[in-house]
């Protein structure tokens, strides 16, 4: 599947709208990296706009996954709502739509932290995961790791379409 740059541009008014261009999929990351940077250039003596962010969307065939199924109660606005931080004390928050309630303590709201599901997601956020025998770290957008867990609690929210900042 190629990788995708998707650029988000917005106006005067401050409404956005995004653009995208496909790569090959034997890019190299410094490859990605170059190109998003000298199309970022191109298109900028195009528009009007200001070109507010350019993300990388690789796409990946995840067949594998034999139990990648809508359940009956699934619902995409029950968030599972995280909260990490790293050691500058940056917040990184990140939420899972469609969260699988039978994870969360209904009297308190809070995800159970003593499953090992939640336990395998909040360490691949704070320890990282070994990808073909090399450590994959999530990080603040400042690059810094992940280190610990501030909360993990269920939430609601609009289902509507998702908006890139």
């Amino acid at each position: 599947m190629p990788i995708e740059i998707v650029y988000t541009i917005v106006d005067k008014r401050n409404r956005s709208a995004t653009t995208a261009v496909k790569l090959a999929t034997d890019s190299t990351a410094a490859m990605v990296n170059g190109f998003a940077v000298a199309w970022a250039d191109i298109i900028d003596n195009l528009i009007n706009g200001v070109i507010r962010t350019a993300v990388a969307l690789l796409g990946i065939d995840i067949s594998i996954i034999s139990s990648n199924v809508a359940a009956s109660s699934s619902d995409v606005e029950e968030i599972g709502a995280f909260q990490f931080k790293t050691a500058e004390g940056t917040k990184v928050l990140i939420n899972i739509p469609a969260f699988n309630e039978t994870l969360v303590n209904n009297d308190t709201g809070e995800i159970d932290q003593t499953l090992t599901a939640v336990q395998d997601f909040i360490a691949l956020m704070e320890d990282g995961i070994t990808v073909s025998a090399t450590l994959v770290q999530p990080t603040d957008v400042g690059g810094f790791d992940v280190d610990s867990t501030v909360y993990a609690r269920e939430r609601s929210r609009s289902s509507g379409t998702r908006k890139v900042n």
